[in-house]
């Protein structure tokens, strides 16, 4: 599974120092974090914190930023039974693994394999949602995970960087957090999203006459999609690889490069295209969650609406009948 190759690439590129787990101490839930640096409102556009010296890494238990976190990728809910959270954690468990096998189900192994963003199957659509679902679990299991850590963390000097880090239920309203639009950071994104749909949606319907009808039901689907990957990516790559690598190398634009590098390698597709606009919008995303205190709210917006505008273009442009002449095929990965 490309998680399970994202937790193998992420060991490589960030090596961890922690130790094995302490005994667990009492967290609150979910819903309540625990005490963080935050901003009720969304942080002001302001020059962040410098970063200070890198110190002695955390060794385990509920302070571990590397081992929890990364086991939770595995074992969705891990971080949240060992922060002293069961409720928490059993609705991340159940969630991953009932959305991949829900999934699973629905789509068929065989056809697991074969199955793409541009079906037109009720049925395997819903099995990607749910697929998606169960993903999204995972990686805010992590990501939960980290941010309950942080305030011991920062206790002990270390993540100060880190002055906006959002509680997970917060990521949730973040696409339609429309405030965001007024802001000149996602001017420059949203253009290019509305590009990159224009051209996919030109390209693929020169040279075609016939094409895959948009059914009804699409519209949810895509949004559905969309959110999932705009949730969960942003806050995984840029809510906990990100930090957690600027914390262990020193540099922020060496951990940058590193997630934005991963980023690319989990839209990569063998057969494919180099995923290239993916790479270079986990480094704008990069420096615009630095810019925020680490807030991720502005680049999950961002991510969400790029994907509803990409993914619809993408589904109105999917020929049915051969090309009439040779072309070339312009196409955006998810």
């Amino acid at each position: 599974m490309k998680v399970l190759f994202l937790a193998s690439a992420l060991a490589a590129a960030v090596p961890a120092r922690g130790g094995p787990f302490d005994a667990p101490q009492a967290a609150p839930l979910m819903l309540e974090p625990p005490p963080l640096a935050r901003a009720e409102a969304d942080p002001p556009d302001t020059e962040p914190t410098p970063t200070p010296s890198p110190s002695p890494a955390p060794r385990g238990g509920p302070t571990s930023d590397f081992w929890l976190p990364m086991g939770s990728l595995v074992v969705p809910g891990l971080g949240q039974y060992v922060h002293g959270d069961p409720r928490a954690g059993l609705a991340f468990t159940t969630t991953a693994f009932g959305g991949i096998l829900a999934g699973s189900a629905l789509i068929g192994d065989e056809a697991l394999d074969d199955v793409d963003l541009t079906t037109s199957s009720p049925r395997e659509q819903w099995g990607l949602a749910f697929l998606s679902t169960g993903q999204s679990a995972l990686f805010l299991s992590a990501y939960d995970s980290f941010h309950r850590a942080v305030p011991e963390l920062q206790r002990r000097g270390e993540y100060g960087f880190l002055t906006h880090h959002e509680p997970t239920e917060r990521l949730f309203t973040a696409p339609f957090a429309l405030s965001y639009a007024k802001r000149r950071t996602t001017w420059i994104p949203m253009g290019v999203a509305a590009a990159l749909a224009t051209a996919v949606y030109i390209d693929g319907r020169h040279g075609h006459d016939r094409f895959r009808p948009y059914h009804e039901g699409d519209e949810l689907f895509v949004a559905g999609i969309s959110y999932n990957a705009g949730v969960a990516e942003e806050a995984l790559f840029r809510g906990y690889v990100l930090p957690l690598a600027q914390r262990r190398m020193g540099s922020f634009w060496a951990a940058n490069g590193t997630q934005a590098v991963l980023f690319g390698a989990l839209h990569y597709e063998a057969g494919g295209s180099l995923p290239i606009v993916q790479t270079l919008s986990a480094l704008y995303d990069g420096w615009l969650t630095r810019h925020n205190g680490g807030s991720v709210r502005e680049s999950i917006f961002q991510h969400f609406w790029y994907d509803v505008l990409v993914l619809t273009a993408t589904l109105l442009a999917d020929p049915l009948d051969e090309p009439k002449n040779v072309s070339v095929r312009f196409s955006v990965s998810f």
